[in-house]
């Protein structure tokens, strides 16, 4: 879909308090792709969350954050939560962000797996890791 569209989508739909637009596949590894990313929809930017996966290393998701910094976001969405035991680096990532957690996501199932994000849950998450 083109940027266009997604401007009439968002446009008929403008009665929801959030549209969460899932992307293509980019590499945001690199500068110049998290630049043309942001880019494109700056011109209907309202809020923008950065999803970053629980499931990438502490060093994927820090280059990848520090990429977005000068492009642009607003809030945090850590995505993945099921899919690992480990939560210690997203704990990190949310100390060294300047920008609030906005939610977390843990399955499958849109909507009903978006909650809204606390630090408390990643405390407990970090500090009380699942068993089995």
């Amino acid at each position: 879909m083109t940027v266009d569209g997604v401007v009439e989508l968002i446009k008929k739909l403008s009665e929801y308090d959030r549209i969460f637009i899932d992307t293509k596949g980019s590499n945001f590894l690199s500068l110049e792709e998290a630049e043309k990313f942001s880019d494109s929809f700056s011109s209907i930017k309202k809020e923008m969350f950065l999803v970053l996966s629980a499931t990438s290393d502490l060093m994927t998701n820090e280059r990848i954050m520090q990429n977005f910094e000068k492009a642009g976001y607003d809030q945090l969405i850590f995505s993945k939560l099921d899919e690992t035991v480990r939560h210690g680096g997203l704990w990190s990532l949310s100390m060294k962000s300047k920008m609030p957690l906005g939610y977390f996501t843990d399955g499958q199932r849109v909507p009903e797996d978006i909650k809204a994000a606390s630090v408390e849950h990643l405390f407990n998450l970090v500090m009380k890791p699942k068993k089995g």
